[in-house]
């Protein structure tokens, strides 16, 4: 159609809406008069982009949407909304979580105090010989809270954040496990810190050890409580799903959880805060820090408590557009687009959804025979139960955060063909599910998958191979490695390198989506 037939046909329709639409009553016809100036913008875009009929359009439409947004809730505006008002009622809805939780760490530390009670070696055990000795030394001195003094303030920040929030999420994110998970870790914290008080209270310091600790410990305490509360509705949804489905029950419960993460996330930092800068200061009044922790309880009993009860009370309500699950249909992806990375996030987890089941058999059964060889027949043992800890505890955290010993193959050479192995495995397994997802059959066959890894498994073992064998190469090829793989495609090339002299280990990460980048982490 030529641009002037075009705009005689509608030339009527447009100075219409652009007369009536901030006046329009029935607000039907103004949507259809949108739709109608959207659409008609989307043809001049393609059959006239140069012309001036499209920057007419163009505007008429811009100025509707303005009409439209100018009262919107702004960015600032929204995240000071969700902790006045959403989190609080969020809160409300996982109460019944938030008070086993609390049930669970009161019983714990019951028990830390009655085992300490009747075996004096129980703090050995729980704490470690270590900080027994080092604060039996300092108790010697006259500075019982020493511990709190010795380390650079903001070098203690930022150790105390990482590890705090470090805790608080595998609290919660071990709420998968059917809550199971959540609650070893709350009643594992909650005897420790039993134990550590009764300490105090064997030796005649609780005064001065309650006013040192609970300082920041009113809010460390009360986040893992929280974070506690946000695991065991993250298990809520596999083991209750009530009237949704599993993976319904495990979406909407998920949320909630992640909500009550985020709303206790700035309480941990807030308590390393004052573990670091004022927590130090054991000669401050005592009057002092005993309202500071007063204050602190009761803001903690305030806004995860009360706060939330007044609201609901108030007749405030959970907003429903959180809480709508789709219903389920046949997932549709759409294989031929430039997708943003939260649609790409989206079809991974529709796909998921269909090949859950036998993802967990066959990866567990990849870990579970990983992890029996490395510790059974690798001397992981060794490694894992290092001298320096003594509780079991402290040897999986400790293993969690050394993880890269893993990719040390100057330990053990079979490492070298397990790690290339199970990854050859890994590609090929979410090859075949691609393959599944992009022919339309959201279902799994052992056989199919049998065949597609005689086909495929081969090349991809060789590649597997091929990108391990990088971390044997010299430090200094590096950057031929970079500078060789092309810029359009994307990969990950990963060495380590182990500096015998100091020990330290530097890796350096590169992934490269259609642009290079290099990251170096010491």
């Amino acid at each position: 159609m030529r641009e002037t037939s075009f705009i005689e046909q509608n030339k009527h329709k447009w100075k219409e809406f652009e007369v009536s639409f901030e006046n329009e009553k029935d607000p039907e016809k103004a949507s259809n008069l949108f739709i109608q100036i959207t659409d008609d913008l989307s043809y001049s875009r393609t059959y006239y982009p140069n012309r001036s009929v499209k920057i007419y359009l163009n505007n008429l439409a811009q100025k509707v949407f303005q009409t439209i947004y100018r009262n919107r809730v702004r960015r600032r505006r929204k995240l000071f909304l969700f902790w006045t008002d959403d989190l609080p009622l969020q809160l409300y809805s996982v109460r019944k979580q938030l008070f086993l939780s609390l049930m669970l760490f009161l019983v714990a530390f019951s028990i830390g105090i009655f085992s300490s009670m009747h075996d004096p070696d129980f703090a050995r055990f729980i704490l470690g010989d270590t900080y027994v000795n080092m604060t039996e030394a300092n108790i010697e001195k006259g500075d019982p809270m020493a511990v709190y003094k010795e380390m650079n303030q903001f070098d203690m920040f930022l150790g105390i954040t990482i590890n705090n929030l470090f805790v608080a999420f595998i609290t919660m994110i071990f709420g998968i496990i059917l809550g199971v998970g959540t609650a070893y870790f709350i009643i594992y914290n909650g005897i420790m810190i039993g134990v550590f008080q009764y300490f105090f209270i064997q030796r005649g310091l609780f005064a001065e050890s309650f006013l040192t600790i609970w300082v920041h410990g009113a809010l460390e305490v009360s986040a893992i409580i929280v974070a506690g509360a946000a695991g065991l509705t993250l298990g809520k949804g596999f083991v209750f799903p009530g009237t949704y489905t599993r993976m319904q029950a495990f979406r909407l419960n998920g949320m909630r959880a992640i909500q009550t993460f985020l709303g206790v996330a700035p309480i941990i930092v807030l308590a390393a805060i004052n573990e670091s800068f004022l927590t130090r200061y054991t000669e401050t009044p005592d009057i002092v820090r005993g309202i500071l922790i007063a204050l602190e309880f009761a803001f903690m009993i305030y806004y995860f408590v009360l706060l939330p009860k007044a609201k609901v009370r108030r007749g405030d309500t959970v907003k429903k557009r959180s809480d709508e699950i789709p219903p389920d249909r046949k997932p549709e992806i759409i294989w031929h687009k430039i997708k943003s990375g939260g649609e790409v996030f989206s079809d991974s987890f529709t796909m998921l959804k269909s090949f859950l089941g036998p993802l967990f058999l066959i990866i567990g059964i990849l870990a579970f025979g990983y992890c029996f060889v490395v510790y059974k027949f690798l001397g992981g043992n060794q490694w894992l139960y290092h001298s320096e800890y003594v509780t079991r505890f402290d040897a999986i955290v400790e293993a969690i955060g050394d993880i890269r010993v893993l990719l040390n193959y100057h330990w053990h050479q079979l490492l070298f063909v397990m790690n290339a192995t199970v990854f050859a495995v890994i590609l090929t397994l979410s090859g075949y599910i691609l393959r599944q997802a992009k022919s339309g059959i959201y279902r799994f066959s052992y056989p199919s998958l049998l065949h597609y890894m005689v086909h495929r498994g081969p090349i991809l073992l060789l590649m597997a191979f091929a990108l391990h064998a990088i971390l044997y190469s010299p430090s200094n090829w590096d950057p031929f490695y970079f500078f060789c793989l092309p810029r359009s495609s994307c990969y990950v090339l990963v060495k380590w390198q182990m500096i015998h002299s100091n020990g330290k280990v530097s890796a350096i990460i590169s992934i490269n989506s259609c642009r290079s980048s290099f990251y170096i982490f010491h």
